[in-house]
């Protein structure tokens, strides 16, 4: 016992050394699997992933853009890109959203929309179809696409989408988009100008990482202290780095893509409504007739359930699959009981449906 409190007292400092180096030592994240950038644009490439032939139907990726990199679809140990690979999907792509700079901060959903017609080209061909997978709001994008191209879309996967904005509202946000409500078109955009402004002429990443860690601070405190116990561990702090390297990252935003999506798609709910237009088409979900896969997580306070599942009201796809899986909304994506259970299934499901 002596012997083992004197050996703790003696590496104490050492530990605490490696445990300040580890929460402080930040760097870019990575992807994890070997892949070649095929397309680019000033705000976005595509990266091809894939390592089969023309047999099967390629998957294009549509990550998260909340503010953090695009790598956290393709994780060590997490990576849905692997997943793919391994029900046999073996063309995958996915995008990557680089940060908005003072160049590309009047990108539109117009612009996005087009890149993604390119990246469909690449990937498929002039006609050929995509399975598309959207998390987070890279799913509401993903929908847009595919309404105004359904026979482009083989399938569509949703995790974590914010469809219908305007149910179970986060109440952190529901003051503000009431306000937007309350105001009306006119000041609504002044204040977005104003705070794109503020901002540089972009919305700033780490302003959505600063809401999302004041939503869930003390699970943030007790990683944190909860890797000092575990700080002899390399698998440990090797996690514990790769999920800070990635969400302490920030990326910015394009001001005109967020002056545009707050009041359209979150303050008047128009992509569910169907009133929603972009590039003076109008958006209507009920052209999606692709087979339709649903993912919400059970514990997710920032797409809850609803907004989700609601998608399966709107759409005209006569086969749409449900599935929820334990946990808060990044575990939609990345969990380790989701990638274990829901998303093989889901991929099985549409490796059925995608041979050429």
């Amino acid at each position: 016992m002596i012997c083992e409190l004197w050996t703790r007292w003696a590496m104490l400092p050492f530990d605490t050394l490696a445990w300040w180096q580890a929460v402080t030592g930040r760097k870019p994240p990575e992807w994890s699997s070997p892949n070649e950038v095929v397309l680019e644009a000033p705000f976005a490439l595509l990266r091809d992933f894939s390592t089969g032939g023309d047999d099967v139907a390629p998957t294009l990726i549509f990550p998260p853009m909340a503010g953090h990199a695009s790598a956290i679809v393709d994780m060590e140990g997490q990576s849905q890109v692997q997943l793919c690979l391994a029900r046999g999907l073996s063309r995958v792509y996915s995008f990557d959203w680089l940060g908005a700079t003072r160049q590309t901060n009047d990108v539109t959903i117009e612009d996005r929309m087009a890149f993604i017609g390119k990246a469909v080209e690449v990937i498929a061909g002039e006609r050929g179809k995509v399975n598309i997978v959207g998390n987070c709001q890279g799913g509401w994008e993903a929908s847009i696409w595919a309404a105004l191209n359904p026979e482009r879309v083989n399938t569509l996967i949703l995790a974590g989408s914010p469809i219908d904005t305007s149910v179970d509202i986060n109440p952190d946000l529901l003051p503000l988009i009431r306000g937007f409500q309350a105001v009306g078109e006119t000041a609504t955009a002044a204040t977005l100008r104003a705070m794109v402004a503020f901002e540089g002429g972009v919305h700033r990443g780490v302003s959505q990482i600063g809401f999302f860690a004041m939503m869930h601070p003390a699970a943030h405190q007790f990683g944190h202290l909860r890797l000092y116990n575990h700080i002899r561990e390399p698998e440990t702090v090797a996690r514990f780095r790769q999920f800070y390297d990635w969400y302490f990252h920030p990326v910015d935003m394009s001001g005109a893509l967020f002056r545009w999506c707050i009041p359209h798609l979150f303050v008047h709910n128009e992509l569910y409504e169907g009133n929603l237009e972009v590039g003076g088409r109008r958006v209507d979900l009920r052209s999606i007739t692709a087979p339709l896969f649903l993912l919400a997580g059970e514990e997710d306070d920032i797409t809850p359930i609803r907004q989700q599942m609601h998608m399966a009201n709107v759409v005209g796809s006569e086969r749409v699959e449900k599935y929820t899986t334990p946990g808060g909304h990044l575990g939609v994506f990345v969990g380790h009981r989701s990638q274990a259970t829901v998303w093989p299934q889901m991929l099985a499901r549409v490796r059925e449906l995608s041979d050429s």
